[in-house]
């Protein structure tokens, strides 16, 4: 839906993977919610495999709307 008013609103994405998709993509996050996810984890709460880099906080801030946001998911199949 278009944000029609002068209000910021948060846009947010999820994609699955199945296991055994040859998926290369990794998130990078903020070092600084690795614990949350941790806990989290380590109480049978997040129930996801997490692909992650683990960066500085300022590292994020100062790159995340600079991330290039290509189809990474995408994978060329050949008949063998």
């Amino acid at each position: 839906m278009p944000n029609k008013t002068q209000d910021v609103r948060i846009m947010l994405a999820q994609i699955h993977f199945a296991s055994w998709f040859p998926n290369p993509t990794r998130l990078e996050l903020a070092d600084d919610i690795k614990p949350i996810l941790e806990e989290l984890d380590a109480k049978g709460e997040l129930g996801l495999e997490v692909p992650v880099n683990w960066v500085p906080k300022e590292e994020v801030q100062a790159s995340y709307l600079d991330r290039a946001l290509g189809k990474k998911y995408k994978v060329n199949k050949t008949d063998e």
